[in-house]
């Protein structure tokens, strides 16, 4: 933690401020080490759950694609509506929600699965209520999770770095920004690596209840360490500007945006339509069905998660070349 912080505060460029106008000597630090333990055990909790959910449906990916679906579905519907809130909302209390969310969620998860090991010794097949309640718990750790990583990622780090004609903040915002991208592809490395041997070691029941419990104990470190953030940043408990509200409902906005997109030049309608399609089909990005049919193929998880790894990796590596060309 001490080099940790040293290490952060140099690559940040905290130096590129001036005393008066810079965050709170280690903010950076903080900012990082809370996003690096999140998004650690959320990509561990990712590559978990869907070796569990094979226990509901065996030898069949029902339960997976049930769950996986109506995730996606949940995010894309929920997402512009916890925006607004978020817009509207102390930012402290935003973040203390968006954690509670994602920890009721772990923990319930952690319930079911005691039942579903006590119903498995008793019946032959995982009643559906079991299923229902996993889905409901993934939908709370989801929404949770959007809204801690967008309230930090998108508003914490620009009203603590970004200030308009000052090319200082600027710099450090960026590398900010770019240190936090590094970080998720890098938990996209190791959290599954760290969850595959867990899970190998453990057994399916015994590593999903190992990951929870890392994951209860990241909640509490990131609240902690965003709390001593908010409390010594006194730009964060500035009120939030007043935003008008849009003048047509956000699903008419919606409807009336598609013909804008589809007139975009260069193929960019037919650029995103073909990697959106990607979400359709095996090659999903580190997708709910595609690891959990991969599982089905016998392969363990060891393996599993070092294919999630290389696929990270590649991205890394990505944005490596792309910094020096």
């Amino acid at each position: 933690p001490a080099s940790f912080a040293w290490y952060s505060s140099k690559m940040l460029g905290e130096r590129l401020l001036e005393p008066e106008d810079a965050p709170e000597s280690g903010t950076g630090a903080k900012l990082l080490l809370a996003h690096a333990c999140t998004k650690l055990g959320s990509k561990a909790w990712e590559f978990a759950t869907p070796l569990l959910l094979l226990h509901f449906t065996p030898h069949s990916l029902t339960a997976p694609t049930f769950f996986g679906l109506l995730i996606f579905l949940f995010r894309f519907i929920a997402g512009p509506s916890a925006g607004a809130w978020m817009d509207r909302t102390d930012r402290m209390r935003s973040i203390s929600i968006g954690i509670t969310l994602q920890a009721v969620g772990v923990i319930a998860s952690l319930a079911t699965l005691a039942m579903l090991s006590l119903t498995e010794q008793l019946l032959p097949s995982a009643p559906h209520f079991l299923l229902f309640a996993m889905v409901a718990c993934g939908l709370s750790e989801a929404l949770g999770a959007l809204v801690s990583s967008v309230a930090v990622k998108k508003d914490w780090v620009a009203v603590l770095y970004a200030r308009d004609g000052e090319a200082s903040k600027s710099t450090v915002l960026a590398s900010i920004n770019s240190a936090m991208s590094y970080l998720d592809l890098s938990a996209e490395m190791l959290g599954p690596l760290a969850a595959g041997f867990v899970i190998q070691l453990f057994g399916d029941f015994g590593g999903f209840v190992a990951v929870g419990v890392v994951n209860i104990v990241s909640f509490v470190l990131e609240l902690k360490l965003l709390r001593q953030i908010y409390a010594t940043n006194i730009s964060l408990s500035v009120p939030k500007a007043e935003r008008p509200e849009p003048p047509q409902h956000a699903w008419a906005s919606f409807a009336r945006s598609w013909p804008l997109f589809i007139q975009q030049p260069s193929g960019v309608p037919l650029l995103v339509l073909s990697y959106a399609m990607l979400y359709v089909t095996a090659l999903s990005p580190h997708g709910v069905v595609l690891t959990a049919y991969l599982q089905t193929r016998s392969l363990s998880p060891t393996l599993l998660s070092a294919f999630r790894a290389a696929g990270a990796l590649s991205g890394v590596l990505g944005m490596a070349a792309g910094a020096l060309s």
